[in-house]
């Protein structure tokens, strides 16, 4: 799936329902995962997003307090730094409360959380 289509499907999912920072000691590096919905407030209704974020180097997170937190317009992108091992940011454009660079991501929709 080309960024273009990923980033038009975050903007259908952007509340967050879990979200969590792990350290993977088979690889060596951290690890992203956020849960994202599309309408918490109908949870039974609602659709989940699950996306992976692979060896993450650089991570700022803030003002995630809440029970709906927003991402208005998160992106990913193709990262022009050329920093070594580091090929996508994800930035949130419209507030700085999520910015972070990884190497790699997968992702998957959820019809339910387990």
């Amino acid at each position: 799936m080309s960024l273009e289509i990923l980033n038009k499907e975050f903007n259908n999912y952007d509340e967050v329902f879990n979200l969590s920072f792990k350290y993977d000691f088979i690889n060596q590096c951290y690890n992203l995962e956020i849960i994202l919905a599309d309408n918490l407030r109908d949870f039974i209704e609602s659709k989940f997003l699950k996306v992976l974020f692979f060896n993450v180097s650089d991570l700022n997170i803030s003002k995630l307090n809440g029970i709906y937190n927003q991402f208005f317009k998160m992106l990913i992108v193709n990262n022009d730094e050329g920093l070594e091992n580091v090929f996508y940011e994800l930035i949130q454009t419209e507030e700085d409360n999520i910015y972070c660079k990884f190497r790699d991501y997968s992702f998957e929709l959820l019809s339910y959380i387990e």
